[in-house]
């Protein structure tokens, strides 16, 4: 009699979801950027922070590096994540880390 008992438990398992769930998205809209100069930080809060520094690359697209990160309760800055793109300016452009995602429109300082 125990053996059915064990075999009801094990059926009443779902199947796990094989697609992870994705990260957030943080729609940061039009971004104005200047070759080599470090965006302003875009306070998402919580202490979290980003931030982007543009290279115009000899093509004319744009080598977009993000940094993610987080202050603690002294108020240093701890970087969590960087990431990296290339992408034609004005051309809606998405950066991803483990657990956030931005999108964002770069265009450049004329």
């Amino acid at each position: 009699m125990a053996v059915p008992g064990l075999l009801l438990m094990g059926s009443c398992r779902g199947p796990k979801d094989p697609t992870p769930s994705r990260p957030p998205v943080v729609d940061l809209g039009a971004v104005e950027l200047t070759n080599g100069i470090p965006t302003r930080r875009f306070y998402l809060g919580s202490g979290e922070n980003v931030f982007i520094v543009p290279t115009v690359l000899r093509d004319g697209r744009l080598d977009l590096r993000a940094e993610f990160d987080r202050g603690d309760a002294t108020g240093k800055q701890h970087r969590l994540a960087y990431a990296r793109v290339q992408t034609p300016p004005g051309h809606p452009t998405e950066l991803s880390f483990q657990f956030i995602r931005f999108t964002l429109v770069p265009t450049l300082e004329r």
